[in-house]
């Protein structure tokens, strides 16, 4: 996969390794891509590997884990300014060092095994300190308990705990090397350049799903949990049965835009700024799934208002038609953030490493369908709407 661009005086290098989530590989793929990236056979300590990618003109080496829908996809990108700005190899040099990296281990640096051990651990911890993402996090593991959908990709503590060096190091070679591989480029790349690409590495195909199509069955089900917090935290999990490429995809996402997405949404003009019930709110649309879920922050003494007022906002968008100003503003943010992606090199990567894995429409066909959504076919995807399940973290009394 390439992006001919010119726009930017930099090239971008990205290799996807993927596979279906699968609860016995969430600490493997939380540990391996920092592990393989801490050092290599070339560059043997961190220090080396800092080094080296200094003298590639401050080229920049990442990695992580991520989800796409039911897929785990573990990233190396490799971010250097364009060789025309120089007189060396450096293509090839660049190619050499994230090989070596990749590939490069006969077995992962033992060294630095423990010392990644504790470091994922450390994030996971912190993580569950941030109380609007761990409440987020709660209200996913109740709302899809028994459901693949539930994990989480860079794993729990107890995921990381019970990998050992030797498991991780046989997972490396037997498995992950034998992931589904796709190489995504960005930048000024020449024939020449892409024979090269394609001497040093190689796509694997695998047939790998994305979207999730089973429906939850629904049952409405409230959790409330304590913890020791000034606010609470207020998570509604809602069904709504549209994936990608599915008929009313387009109307979905502008309903979530009305609904909460945006400074100008029903949420945030009535929860927030009319009746001052909260500290934050926003929602937020899941296609590959089919469900959007409402996460907010809210006074202990309000909670049942904001519920309240939430509630009334949902039924009015599912009983009468939103204003010409909602649906044009709503039409308006989703095409700026379109567009916005194009001025981000990492953020067009990532946008059309999605349209392509997807099959999704070109950006130019994306705007058509946005601006022919009506405000009939916004009320029709609101009926839709099924509140699943409300999970409240609230203070300690």
């Amino acid at each position: 996969m390439i992006i001919h661009t010119t726009k930017f005086k930099t090239h971008i290098i990205s290799l996807r390794f993927k596979e279906p989530i699968k609860k016995a590989h969430l600490g493997y793929r939380a540990l391996l891509p920092q592990l393989m990236a801490s050092q290599s056979p070339l560059y043997n300590s961190r220090t080396k590997l800092s080094e080296a990618l200094e003298d590639l003109y401050g080229a920049t080496l990442t990695s992580s884990t991520n989800r796409q829908g039911l897929m785990s996809v573990v990233y190396f990108n490799i971010h250097f300014i364009s060789p025309k700005f120089s007189n060396e190899p450096l293509l090839d040099k660049v190619l050499t060092l994230l090989h070596d990296v990749v590939y490069g281990h006969k077995d992962l640096p033992k060294a630095e095994f423990e010392t990644e051990k504790r470091i994922a651990i450390e994030h996971i911890m912190a993580q569950k300190n941030n109380k609007t993402n761990y409440a987020v996090s709660r209200l996913f593991e109740i709302m899809f308990e028994n459901d693949d959908y539930a994990l989480k990709v860079q794993g729990d503590i107890e995921d990381i705990k019970q990998v050992s060096y030797q498991r991780l190091n046989t997972y490396y070679k037997k498995e992950f090397l034998n992931n589904s591989l796709d190489i995504v480029l960005s930048g000024e790349f020449s024939e020449a350049d892409k024979q090269l690409i394609n001497h040093y590495f190689k796509q694997q195909k695998g047939d790998v799903i994305m979207i999730d199509y089973n429906d939850k069955q629904h049952a409405y089900q409230e959790v409330i949990e304590t913890d020791d917090i000034a606010q609470a935290k207020l998570n509604i999990g809602y069904l709504l049965p549209i994936r990608f490429k599915d008929d009313q995809f387009y109307e979905a996402s502008i309903f979530n835009i009305i609904l909460g997405a945006g400074v100008h949404s029903r949420l945030f003009l009535n929860v927030r700024e009319k009746h001052s019930l909260c500290y934050y709110i926003r929602s937020q649309y899941d296609p590959f799934k089919g469900f959007i879920f409402v996460y907010s922050g809210v006074d202990k003494q309000r909670v049942d208002l904001a519920l309240k007022v939430i509630d009334e906002q949902v039924k009015d968008l599912q009983e009468n038609l939103i204003t010409d100003d909602e649906l044009l503003f709503s039409k308006q943010s989703y095409i700026n953030a379109i567009k916005e992606n194009e001025d981000s090199q990492v953020r067009q990567m990532d946008s059309f490493y999605q349209q392509t894995l997807l099959d999704l429409d070109p950006i130019d066909v994306m705007i058509e369908k946005i601006n022919a959504v009506t405000k009939e076919q916004v009320r029709n995807v609101a009926k839709q709407l099924k509140k699943d399940t409300l999970y409240i973290l609230a203070p300690e009394v």
